[in-house]
């Protein structure tokens, strides 16, 4: 525990100031110490030498609003029995109704705050907005037929022998060479090495002191620790790791695959589309994958467009046809289709 020390209190009624903590009533004017009464430490050095008679804190009577010792079963001032409300309590009120009123009146500025008008951020807002809209918005332009082709290819591959290797031989490969060589590595523990490192540490550097209103006119001190960081070095062991190599054996050889040689080609213009003959070697070449394009040839406001069209659409236009295009705002098809 710490030292008791004898707390002042001023009086509200004639204005006196630094009454000592053990009178209940002001010495000037002879009034009880009341609900507005607030204790505070004005000499750190006032230490109390013998025991605080009054250990809790005084309560307020509700009836002549004076301050009354713990001890005391009716009010010193008036007589009234004891009310249940302590100096706290009354602290307590206070703080939360000053809180409520700083909330409900905030305080002004002396300068009003200068606010930027919204109107500007606004146009810019809706140009910016008008603008996007005007390139998402599609336009329509009427066109006509000039030309159409189409192309159609397949991919041919040959079956030849070629070179690959591996960890394993395939089955029908022919060996043409083995050796050890590293397939993986493996992680090893090689060694340990002496490491270092700053530990921080917080340690009490020294200590404040504080005062603990008691509620009867006097405080307690109270030693309060002071925190502070501290580095400290510590060593430790860090495990070192070497890659040790994993050897296997790897097979070099020759095996036969189907490889792309060439792509067959047609294309035209007629309405007919056809695939390239496939002149193909037996046992040694074979078809792969196939590729077909389709596309019409558009003049529209001194531009042309080609417009690329799975075939059962193609089929459907002829060149002359009359065409409805929509364009993008950058010049681009989106859609084509018969003009009505």
């Amino acid at each position: 525990m710490g030292q008791m020390i004898e707390g002042r209190w001023d009086c509200s009624s004639c204005g006196k100031k630094m009454i000592q903590g053990r009178y209940k009533h002001c010495p000037g004017c002879g009034k009880g110490r009341g609900a507005d009464v607030k204790f505070y430490v004005a000499d750190p050095n006032d230490v109390v030498a013998a025991d605080v008679p009054e250990k809790g804190p005084d309560w307020l009577c509700e009836y002549c609003g004076a301050y009354a010792p713990d001890s005391a079963k009716f009010c010193t001032n008036c007589g009234a029995q004891r009310g249940d409300k302590t100096y706290f309590d009354v602290q307590q009120e206070q703080e939360e109704k000053a809180a409520q009123e700083a909330a409900s009146h905030p305080e002004r500025t002396s300068e009003p705050v200068r606010r930027r008008s919204p109107i500007l951020p606004l146009i810019l807002l809706a140009a910016l907005a008008a603008f996007i809209i005007f390139q998402l918005i599609p336009r329509n332009a009427d066109a006509r037929v000039t030309a159409k082709s189409w192309m159609r290819q397949v991919a041919v591959e040959s079956y030849v022998w070629v070179d690959d290797s591996g960890w394993a031989l395939p089955q029908g490969a022919v060996l043409t060479e083995s050796r050890r060589e590293i397939r993986d590595y493996e992680r090893v523990l090689d060694h340990y090495e002496t490491r270092s490192r700053q530990v921080p540490e917080q340690y009490i550097s020294g200590y404040s002191t504080e005062y603990q209103d008691m509620g009867n006119g006097y405080f307690q001190s109270v030693q309060i620790p002071q925190y502070a960081t501290r580095y400290r070095t510590e060593y430790y062991d860090e495990a070192v790791y070497r890659n040790e190599p994993i050897y296997d054996t790897r097979y070099y050889y020759q095996i036969q695959r189907w490889i792309y040689n060439r792509t067959l080609t047609a294309s035209g213009e007629e309405s007919n589309p056809y695939w390239p003959e496939e002149t193909l070697q037996a046992d040694t070449e074979r078809a792969g994958e196939r590729d077909e394009q389709y596309a019409i040839q558009c003049e529209a406001e001194k531009n042309t467009y080609t417009i690329r069209l799975p075939l059962m659409e193609w089929q459907t236009y002829n060149v002359g046809d009359k065409v409805n295009l929509e364009l993008s705002s950058g010049g681009t098809v989106r859609r084509v289709s018969h003009a009505e």
